[in-house]
């Protein structure tokens, strides 16, 4: 008789609340497994067990891509211009400029990897299954749903399974649900309704790896009905958004394309109205639109934003995405994961209480670095008999060992257990040594209804059962307690008031007991009663020690962080609190709170909130969501494919280099090398600088160009000759103005940057003080070289030479002009020589103009004739003008700021 057929995807009930027979019966299947028929057709019903490809844009979208810029369209308007008209080297010039830009943009696109190809890595090859009643290896994409799987040590779950048997079965899902400990497995029921991944214990989830013990279980989902593949749904369904600097530049760029084709019109129109040429106005024109066009502005901004990824390269934060750079500079939320993040994800004895005693364990992670503590002296295991039988069970009840990878210690298998070995190194008990004497005879492994481990060991001419397990569990099977060498009276009250208190502060308790056994073996009626209690354990994954400086640091600066961990609300506010995120009048919310919650209620609560507990992955991208409706810029950091969604939603997702799965790097726009949280305000102070810089370079590359167009207009309102050629002009914004903006992109930035809040994302790109510099800077420089030429034509030099003289002040225009942009308020002489690249830049600059003005093979091509000393003195002495006088508007301005031009006077 054929089985009933699977339900569909679209009416899957909620597995984790039926019986192991109701769901095998809904599935259609039995113990035995599904026959080739069966899967066959479920193949074709329900599709292989893979992730949709989704095919990213082509080379050739990437390329057109780059082109999408107004400033762009403009520049390939006058490239069409000066071809018709047959000044073809600015025609070649300006392709250069677009073409190299193109170039650079599409290097960044292509090297951004898709994030479903980390998903698709993370599916086992095969899968050990029953199909007609015999063991077979298939291959993980022919799963279907009523498959039985077979699950032990080291495998990773091939789909969605409601489990069937579970012995000892622990599965490691911190990359789904960011819970630090290996999940234990059991097989029985849960009827509570709407239950996170996080508590549907009786459930095994694709892409999770088996850390401990065998089960068995049927296929409830495959492919994109997975877990994993939901959040792979959701990872492409997030569209990326504009970053504040783009959004800020194309803003600018279609302003100042549209104002200069009006520009230009309008000077078009005046010309012939006075009587010029058609032709001659024709390529003023065309001269006075490459004048106003900042040519070097895309490529400017890309090497400053690279010269920042560099240098949060040396501070480990790898950026994928080079806005994501200054993006940082405007971050004011930071929603961080807790386990690998905020803590080192290595569980760590910190307390431990035996003998009436309560002792202190220092050090962190698994390095056997720090010592067991009482009364602030060092323990002494061999005269302290409760303190060194409790090191023992914690040894010879476990099944972890410790291992090195890559000189950094680890654990295979339960780092809880992991943690207990490396206290007994601590107090100076190894591990090794110990199991070698202490052979184990018999265990029962730990299971989630039981809640506790036994194993049978011998202990020189006895044997001993050891336990291990929650405390609630243990002391209901002790009846006395290890006092010294001998036994005393068990206040279980008592002992239950300690547990309590540690789990309080966010441990995870584990007791330790032990009785004598006469046994050859060991069964679960040796655990009925009549054991001697040792004490309990406080364990926890214990915060970076650099955390918490980074989160006040933060906290100056202007920015929040919130934790948003799929962790137990009592450790996450232990450890919210240990690093200051947790603070007085801010809330505490947890994922089934947030989930009676509506989006316009989330988003009223969410400024308040600064720990989410057991959150799952769409509360994650609800919390982003409804932070960057509130206005803020959201950075959201990770290292679980949970995460992945909120990395992508945010405006600058971080990931965990060391610890972070494959999704999330790849998903993020930074990678922390470190995994270390202080490197995000590291990466928050960098980006400041970038924007700082990026501003400094736009007021220069502003400021020269409106001097370049006032100098144009002003010559032909004048009645004089155009003072430069468009090959000229193309010349100052592409080579002079390069080596200058490049140097302005190592400033190394002011510290009162990061006393300040982030700047709104919606803020100008320039201060008023800096619009105004640009007026009086670019006035200056037009009337300056406007009368430098005309008194040249007038002493009757040739046009070739007035023009150079005119090309030639322009330049070292530019040279003193990029000293005044080191700093919108300090002096110069404040900093003379703090930026040694700027230095070399601008030497640079001169050594060019030279060449231009001196060597014979480009004499023609940039129509220049040589100067004379008394020449040069004047364009020297005219120049540097711009220099003095923006040194006296920075200095009458911070005496009028000043506390005596207000009227306070010195305290």
């Amino acid at each position: 008789m054929a089985a009933e057929p699977a339900p569909s995807a679209e009416v899957a009930p909620p597995w984790y609340r039926l019986t192991a027979e109701e769901t095998m019966r809904l599935l259609g299947t039995t113990s035995q497994g599904l026959s080739p028929r069966e899967v066959d057709e479920r193949l074709l019903r329900y599709g292989r067990n893979e992730l949709e490809r989704r095919r990213g844009p082509s080379p050739l979208t990437l390329i057109l891509r780059q082109f999408e810029s107004p400033l762009v369209y403009v520049l390939l308007a006058a490239g069409v211009v000066t071809a018709a008209v047959g000044e073809f080297v600015d025609t070649i010039v300006i392709l250069v400029v677009v073409v190299v830009n193109a170039a650079i943009g599409f290097t960044q696109e292509s090297r951004a990897a898709a994030a479903l190809e980390a998903l698709l890595r993370m599916a086992a090859p095969t899968a050990t299954v029953i199909r007609q009643g015999t063991h077979a290896e298939v291959p993980v994409a022919e799963l279907v749903p009523g498959d039985i799987v077979l699950l032990s040590g080291g495998d990773k779950v091939p789909a969605d399974l409601r489990l069937l048997e579970a012995y000892n079965l622990q599965v490691d899902e911190s990359a789904l649900t960011g819970e630090s400990l290996p999940v234990p497995k059991s097989t029985h029921p849960i009827r509570e309704a709407n239950l996170p991944v996080a508590d549907q214990s009786n459930m095994a989830f694709a892409g999770t790896p088996v850390m401990a013990g065998r089960g068995v279980g049927v296929v409830v989902a495959t492919g994109a009905a997975t877990e994993l593949g939901r959040i792979s749904q959701q990872v492409t369904q997030v569209e990326a958004e504009e970053t504040p600097l783009q959004a800020r530049l194309h803003g600018f760029s279609r302003f100042l394309g549209i104002g200069v084709l009006f520009l230009v019109a309008i000077v078009f129109g005046i010309g012939i109205l006075v009587g010029f040429g058609l032709l001659e106005m024709f390529l003023t024109a065309v001269t006075l639109a490459v004048s106003a066009i900042p040519e070097g502005l895309p490529a400017t901004v890309t090497i400053i934003l690279a010269i920042g990824t560099r240098r949060m390269a040396e501070r480990n934060a790898i950026i994928r995405r080079l806005p994501a750079v200054e993006t940082l500079g405007t971050a004011d939320f930071i929603c961080t994961d807790k386990t690998g993040t905020l803590t080192r994800n290595e569980m760590t004895v910190r307390e431990i209480h035996a003998g009436g005693r309560r002792y202190q364990v220092t050090g962190s992670g698994y390095e056997p670095n720090g010592r067991v503590t009482w009364d602030h002296a060092p323990a002494d295991p061999e005269a302290d008999p409760p303190l060194r039988m409790l090191l023992t069970i914690g040894v010879l009840a476990s099944d972890a060992r410790l291992v090195r990878r890559d000189h950094h210690r680890g654990v295979l298998g339960d780092p809880t257990e992991g943690a207990l070995l490396v206290a007994a190194e601590k107090a100076g008990i190894g591990p090794h040594r110990l199991r070698d004497r202490h052979p184990r005879l018999a265990e029962i492994p730990f299971e989630s209804e039981r809640q506790l481990m036994a194993t049978l060991n011998r202990f020189d001419e006895e044997k001993l059962i050891l336990l291990k397990g929650a405390p609630g569990r243990v002391l209901e099977l002790c009846s006395s307690r290890m006092v010294d060498d001998s036994r005393g009276p068990l206040d279980r009250e008592e002992e239950l008031q300690k547990a309590r208190h540690l789990a309080e502060q966010g441990y995870r308790v584990l007791a330790m007991a032990f009785k004598p056994s006469q046994r050859p073996t060991l069964t679960p009626s040796d655990l009925a009663d009549g054991f001697i209690f040792v004490g309990l354990v406080g364990i926890i994954d214990p915060p970076r020690t650099e955390a918490a400086d980074a989160v006040e640091s933060c906290r100056r600066a202007g920015v929040r962080v919130a934790m948003v961990t799929g962790d137990h609300k009592e450790t996450a506010i232990t450890i919210a609190r240990q690093l200051g995120i947790l603070r007085h009048g801010q809330r505490v919310l947890t994922g089934h709170e947030l989930e009676s919650l509506s989006d316009a209620q989330l988003e009223d609560l969410v400024e308040q909130v600064s720990v989410y507990a057991r959150a799952t992955p769409e509360h994650k991208l609800r919390i982003v969501e409804r932070l960057k409706a509130r206005g803020h810029i959201v950075a959201a950091t990770g290292d679980g494919v949970n995460d992945a969604p909120a990395l992508r939603a945010a405006d600058i997702g971080v990931a965990m280099g060391v610890t972070g799965t494959d999704v999330a790097k790849e998903t993020a726009d930074m990678v922390l090398a470190d995994d270390n949280f202080a490197t995000i305000f590291a990466a928050i102070e960098e980006g400041r600088v970038v924007f700082e810089n990026i501003r400094k370079a736009i007021f220069f590359l502003l400021s020269t160009n409106a001097g370049e167009v006032l100098t144009v207009l002003a010559a032909l309102i004048a009645g004089l000759p155009v003072p430069l050629l468009p090959v000229q002009i193309l010349w100052m914004n592409l080579v002079t103005d390069s080596a200058p903006v490049i140097g302005l992109g190592f400033e190394p930035g002011e510290r009162e940057f990061l006393l300040r809040p982030p700047r709104h994302p919606k803020s100008e790109m320039l201060s008023r003080v800096l619009e105004l510099r640009i007026l009086l800077v670019s006035g200056l420089m037009a009337a300056s070289t406007v009368v430098l030429f005309a008194l040249e034509l007038a002493q009757g030099a040739d046009l070739d030479t007035a023009r150079t003289m005119a090309f030639t002040t322009l330049v070292l225009f530019q040279i003193f002009n990029a000293l005044n942009a080191r700093s919108e308020n300090q002096s110069v002489l404040a900093r003379p020589f703090g930026n040694r690249i700027l230095t070399a830049g601008l030497a640079a600059g001169v050594l060019l103009q030279l060449l231009v003005i001196y060597l014979p093979p480009i004499q023609p091509i940039m129509r220049t004739a040589p100067l004379d000393a008394a020449q040069w003195g004047l364009v020297i002495a005219v120049s540097a003008s711009v220099l003095i006088l923006v040194e006296l508007e920075k200095l009458i301005r911070a005496r009028a700021l000043s506390p005596h031009a207000e009227g306070r006077g010195p305290e």
